[in-house]
């Protein structure tokens, strides 16, 4: 049902609703290019380094506010920050209970325990917050997020309805954690690369110098080839969810003569499908011109699979396709990005495989 109701809200390629999607999208990114331009201009920090991840955490982050629960925060708003926090330290822990599923005695080891403690703790708090968010939604009757159409729903199907409000306070964590933190650190990578070879980007910029009249929107989609070949590359060099989300067989089949009996757990591994020297001519080079065809024209390819395969295909794929190239072609658009110090790459790895910390310069470009 939650396919059903994100589509109701534009995230379909063919969805009348999809200029209004664009538009709640474009706010949150004009939101965060006007900061960006106004904070270094008033302290003082034109052409200084700054981290990136908490502007763009707060302003992605409240797009998806908007389109799940129907609200907006203030960046100094004590909820927000809360929630900010959990999420960003939820995704360090999680990745125990992957460990756990293979080794159960592991959750009698006290640094296991502490990490499951952390996050049922944080689920408790963070549903309580959902709760009121709920009560809210029930009373002010708006239907343009996820929220108010599921209250409708239930509405609708009164006493015939099976789901609980325990249910859909996991079913929005899940929306909202799963679909911020990919998304933000697929960005965060792309961004970081993209810093750090400056001919990929002058290459961006004049592309965009050639097809532009003003800051891109998704009716420049194909006018784009370039810029969504380096999206495309920075999601194949840096697998945010580098094992994949677990699957499960539904009946005893058998892959290359081997039996995969019914109920097993299937790992995708999915980086070593984006890395497989096979597949990928040096593969740990960063190279667009991987998804170009000889007339520079955008060519997909079949062993990209940033959003798994399948009938379980990432609910969240054309939201977060719409989400960075609004995002990444508008920051390009306008600023130049660049880098102090070229630290590792190999990122953190939680649940999701985050860049390292580091500061990025982001010079205001000139037309």
């Amino acid at each position: 049902m939650s396919i059903n109701w994100l589509k109701m809200l534009g995230m379909a390629k063919y969805n009348e609703n999809r200029n209004s999607l664009e538009t709640r999208i474009i706010n949150g990114v004009n939101g965060m290019i006007i900061y960006l331009r106004v904070w270094q201009e008033m302290n003082g920090q034109i052409g200084k380094e700054m981290d990136l991840m908490p502007i763009l955490h707060h302003h992605l982050g409240n797009i998806l506010n908007d389109l799940i629960f129907g609200v907006k925060y203030t960046s100094d708003d004590s909820t927000w920050r809360y929630l900010q926090h959990l999420q960003e330290e939820g995704v360090k822990h999680i990745g125990v209970s992957g460990s756990i599923n293979f080794l159960p005695l592991l959750r009698y080891i006290p640094t296991f325990r502490r990490r499951i403690r952390f996050l049922l703790e944080g689920k408790a708090k963070t549903h309580r917050i959902y709760g009121d968010l709920i009560t809210k939604a029930n009373t002010d009757g708006r239907k343009d997020n996820v929220l108010g159409l599921y209250l409708q729903e239930k509405r609708r199907r009164a006493s015939k309805s099976t789901w609980s409000d325990e249910q859909l306070k996991h079913v929005l964590a899940d929306l909202f954690g799963a679909g911020l933190d990919t998304t933000s650190s697929t960005i965060r990578w792309i961004l970081l690369f993209v810093a750090r070879n400056p001919g990929v980007q002058q290459n961006i910029h004049e592309e965009m110098s050639k097809k532009l009249s003003g800051p891109p929107r998704l009716q420049n989609y194909d006018d784009l080839p370039y810029l969504r070949a380096c999206i495309a590359e920075g999601q194949r060099i840096r697998s945010v969810v580098p094992v994949g989300i677990p699957h499960g067989t539904k009946e005893e089949t058998r892959i290359d003569g081997y039996r995969i009996p019914k109920g097993t757990m299937i790992v995708p591994l999915q980086w070593a499908v984006h890395m497989n020297p096979q597949i990928w001519s040096d593969p740990e080079k960063f190279s667009p011109a991987r998804f170009l065809d000889e007339n520079g024209q955008f060519q997909p390819s079949q062993h990209l699979i940033p959003f798994q395969s399948g009938k379980r295909i990432c609910l969240g794929e054309e939201l977060a396709k719409m989400i960075m190239f609004l995002f990444i072609g508008n920051i390009l658009y306008n600023f130049n990005l660049s880098l102090v110090i070229e630290g590792d790459l190999s990122g953190n790895c939680g649940i999701t495989l985050t860049p390292p910390a580091h500061k990025i310069i982001a010079s205001i470009r000139k037309f």
